[in-house]
Order: structure tokens, then sequence, then C-alpha cells
């Protein structure tokens, strides 16, 4: 736990940054909302969960592995997206993120290229919070907060490292809606700061389905 504070106190924090900071930086970016039977959502939100795939690689090193698990959280007024818990899967153990005491186990992940053993991914500093909206006619959902910490044992030597996403950076890529939820899928662009070395953590969503729990409704992104 020491080394991930120390790590932690070497970069730069991206909590706290503001819905309206992020979607500022972009020129062309339009915050747009999250529709429930094609009404906004109301005041207080709705929780939800996201499930599917995650691929985390190093581009430098070649090394790379899938987790599967699910996210739990609300989608908010104005278009703002927050996961307040990170489980092993659909209804799933919850996975204590890595910064709070009493953190074991994380996500037990495949490996996909070089690492050996079972590679696992915990979340830092929950909750992750992003925003929706429009750049042109792509719908969109830029990151306002999101760090997480990997496990890769490569030549028996574990491997470490602690990512920050950049604010401002694409959610899984583009964001569509499909029947009756809302699919995310492509690369967080750009890469993510991994023990202090910028744009070195690659994450792919393969992809990500969010979809509301608290009662059911259809959920859609407002296009």
């Amino acid at each position: 736990m020491k080394k991930i504070q120390l790590l932690g106190l070497a970069i730069v924090a991206v909590l706290g940054v503001s819905a309206f900071a992020s979607a500022s930086a972009f020129a062309a970016f339009t915050t747009t909302q999250w529709l429930a039977n094609a009404n906004p959502v109301p005041a207080g939100g709705l929780e939800t969960e996201s499930t599917g795939g995650l691929t985390f690689e190093n581009p430098g090193v070649g090394a790379s592995f899938l987790c599967e698990g699910a996210f739990v959280g609300r989608v908010e007024p104005a278009g703002v997206d927050t996961v307040t818990e990170v489980l092993t899967g659909p209804k799933g153990a919850k996975v204590t993120p890595l910064d709070e005491a009493g953190a074991t186990g994380g996500i037990k992940c495949v490996t996909v290229k070089l690492c050996e053993g079972t590679p696992e991914a915990w979340p830092v500093n929950l909750p992750f919070k992003t925003l929706l909206g429009l750049e042109g006619t792509e719908l969109l959902d830029l990151f306002v907060n999101a760090e997480y910490f990997l496990l890769c044992q490569v030549l028996g030597v574990d491997a470490t490292e602690l990512c920050v996403v950049a604010p401002n950076s694409l959610s899984g890529g583009l964001v569509k809606n499909v029947t009756n939820d809302v699919e995310a899928e492509g690369s967080v662009e750009p890469l993510a700061t991994c023990n202090g070395n910028v744009e070195t953590g690659l994450v792919t969503a393969d992809p990500l389905n969010l979809t509301v729990l608290t009662n059911g409704e259809p959920l859609q992104a407002e296009e």
C-alpha cells in the first residue's frame, strides 16, 4: 500500500476537475444528456451498470491483458455519468479500490500478450466521472477523472503500473445507442500516464454496455 501511495504522490492529481472544465477544453464539444424512457434523467439520477471487457496494454513493452467485470454507478442530469463501484462481474463481488484500507485481490484477468500467471486490475480513487456530449456529429463520453492499478508478471517478476487517464480523454471512443441501452467501444485517447510516463497506458473497450438498474427503464444518449 505504501508503494501505491508514493506512486500516487508522483502523479499530478486529476480529481476535482469540473465537468465544465472538461467540456470547455474541446472547442467543438457540446454537452448533451442521458435519457430514460425518452425523457431526461431526473434530479438525483438513476443507478446504472456497465458490463463488458477492457483490454489494458503497455504498447512500448507489448504486454496486455483482458479484464471482464461490471461498473456500478449513476447517470445524472447534464450528461454526467459516475462509477462508484467495480465488481468482478454482473452481481459479482465488489473490488476494493487499491487506495482504500483492506484492499486485496483485484479483478482477475486473462493474458493477451506476455503476462504470466493471472494479471489483475484495481480501481483507484473512486468515483470515476465522465461527461456525455457531441463533437460534431460524433457522440462521445469524456473522462473527467479515472485512475487504475495493474499487475502483470513478466519473466517471474511482478510488474506494476499506477495509471491516470488524462482529463478530456474519450471514454472508450464512440458511444452509440442500441436496443434499450448504450454501448461504448474503441480506445481511450490520449493514452494514460502510467508510473509518471506520459501516454504509456492503452485502454480499449470490447465493448461496454451501459444499462439502468433502478427500474429497468430503457437508457439512451441524446444525439
